[in-house]
């Protein structure tokens, strides 16, 4: 059977040599189209070839046609050559047959019956759409209610080759109604005006399917077109690798019935994950398992936190800090501001786009207190006063660097604000390697400060790469002693016109490791400082705490060998 033959072309080697005439092109076996004319009962094969040796172009094409009816057991053997005034990269149903040659179906040779120009004939060949609604008998309700909206078996359209004769002698007549077998070359046209008998050449995809891989459903193109043609040459062939068909189909269901179902990145997400992750169970479940994901996530946005439950009421205070009005307020009045892109405002960590994805606390116990430049004892409210106006010195500088934003065009100076006993409103920019990023002082009193993130102008810092919470404070030990430290609550920010996926974020594992290494050199830098002979204290760094997505459970549940149930805090 032919069928076992094409299976074979399409796991073989790149191109078969059938015959000695066939020798003179190479068949892509894996550039294959199968159309299913079911209402004629006729079935075709049509594979890319092109002739070795010669230069390709954009406007032709060929194609190797098997074709036969459902009641014969021999195909018809054509090499079918194509104008596309429109180029191969257009999906224009303007096609103009240039040639047809007939193969001997055992040899691959050409029969006696070759349709070419020759000094008394020029061929004419056109084409007929035939627009099928269905190949079965399932009905489904609304606009294709005649199919199902699936597979092969949804609406599509084939075209038939028909040949109109040549200016030679000859009645113009065909015979038969076997495809493959145009009729006889005659001067006019053919009976009943359509020529011979019609060749199904397989082009039932777009042109350019015939120079890419391709197979018997235009799912592909048609998911490109979902997606505004945003799909790159690799994401394309991943969807149209014969092993990939079942991740096609099934992503082709979820967005024909919601075209928004899932974002671009999250696409390009999700092919991405299979390309890299071969082992994935059931990889057409991949994008329900990330619909899934993503409605876990509105509805518990510390879901993937690896943390013990009983943990998650220490951040609750920095998570569900409250910015007060007068400092919304504040930023509304800043001047310049006339649209997005130049206005300020406060980045809520419950609005960012991205999941929860960061909580860690960073400590330095103080047993002793340093001295004062007058040789007294710090007390902690004194050495949390100098820790916050000298900020700059206990962290790394290569890292960040926080300073009070002074910006005369928007009437803003902030550092006599910063400096002074209560520095509630202040605004910081915070150098931030490759992503600088604002912040407000919304929260203050005499153990504690809170920056909340900004969204300020895209002339400056535009918006932070996180929004979120961060808490300076400290508490005493009761000895004389006291604890420092800060503690965070994030969440990501996709920047305005970045392309990003929630996912992505989900699945790098050195998203925060930045922002680890400064709040380690600030644990370093304040114990140093205060087991500096010369100020006569003792501190000791106490182990951070990071509660971080758990990467390894959410590759397992997004390859299918976990339930979604395993993830959340235990």
């Amino acid at each position: 059977m032919l069928s076992a033959k094409v299976n074979s072309f399409r796991h073989g080697s790149k191109y078969s040599k059938n015959s000695t005439y066939l020798d003179a092109y190479e068949i892509f076996k894996n550039q294959v189209t199968y159309v299913k004319n079911s209402d004629k009962g006729r079935e075709s094969y049509a594979f890319y070839i092109k002739d070795k040796g010669l230069p390709t172009d954009k406007f032709h094409l060929k194609n190797l046609v098997f074709s036969k009816l459902d009641s014969e057991t021999i195909y018809t053997v054509q090499i079918v050559s194509y104008y596309l005034p429109d180029g191969i990269d257009k999906s224009s149903k303007n096609i103009i047959i240039e040639n047809i040659e007939n193969l001997d179906s055992q040899t691959g040779l050409p029969n006696k019956n070759i349709y070419g120009k020759s000094a008394s004939c020029e061929p004419s060949w056109s084409t007929i759409e035939i627009y099928h609604s269905c190949t079965s008998e399932y009905h489904h309700i609304g606009p294709n209610s005649g199919c199902e909206l699936t597979g092969s078996d949804r609406p599509y359209s084939t075209f038939l080759l028909v040949y109109n004769g040549c200016s030679g002698s000859g009645d113009g007549s065909g015979s038969g109604d076997g495809p493959g077998n145009p009729g006889g070359p005659g001067g006019g046209t053919s009976s009943g005006g359509n020529g011979g008998n019609p060749v199904d050449t397989g082009l039932s995809l777009p042109p350019t399917c015939q120079t890419g891989d391709c197979d018997e459903l235009i799912l592909p193109n048609e998911i490109n077109d979902f997606l505004e043609n945003k799909l790159n040459g690799t994401q394309l062939l991943f969807l149209n690798d014969n092993d990939n068909l079942k991740v096609t189909q099934e992503l082709y269901n979820k967005l024909s019935i919601d075209k928004n179902y899932f974002t671009l990145e999250n696409v390009v997400f999700g092919i991405k994950f299979l390309d890299e992750n071969q082992d994935t169970f059931e990889p057409e479940k991949i994008f329900e398992r990330m619909k899934d994901l993503d409605n876990l996530l509105t509805q518990n946005p510390d879901a993937l936190l690896y943390i013990q439950c009983q943990e998650l009421p220490n951040w609750k205070t920095v998570a569900e800090h409250q910015v007060p009005q007068a400092l919304k307020n504040t930023l509304n009045n800043i001047q310049g501001q006339t649209n997005w892109f130049n206005s300020w405002e406060i980045q809520n960590i419950d609005n960012a786009s991205g999941t929860r994805v960061n909580m860690d606390l960073f400590p330095v116990k103080i047993t002793t207190l340093p001295n004062k430049p007058n040789g007294q004892k710090y007390t902690p409210a004194e050495f949390f006063d100098y820790f916050r106006l000298h900020i700059n010195t206990f962290v790394n500088a290569n890292l960040s660097q926080f300073n009070p934003i002074v910006e005369p065009g928007y009437g803003i100076n902030e550092t006599q604000l910063w400096n002074s006993s209560n520095p509630l409103g202040a605004l910081i920019t915070i150098t931030i390697p490759g992503d600088d990023g604002t912040v407000m002082c919304t929260g203050f009193n005499s153990q504690a400060w809170v920056f909340t993130t900004v969204k300020a102008s895209i002339l400056l810092d535009g918006q932070h790469p996180v929004s979120g919470n961060r808490l300076f404070g400290y508490f005493p030990d009761g000895s004389g002693g006291m604890t420092i430290y800060t503690r965070g609550v994030d969440r990501v920010t996709k920047p305005y016109g970045v392309s990003g996926s929630d996912f992505s974020y989900l699945t790098e594992r050195f998203a925060f490791l930045s922002a680890d290494l400064l709040w380690k050199s600030m644990q370093t830098k304040v114990a140093d400082f205060v087991n500096d002979p010369k100020n006569g204290g003792l501190a000791n760094k106490i182990e951070p705490v990071i509660y971080r997505p758990a990467y390894s459970k959410i590759n397992d549940y997004l390859k299918g060998k976990v339930t979604i149930q395993t993830l959340g805090c235990k």
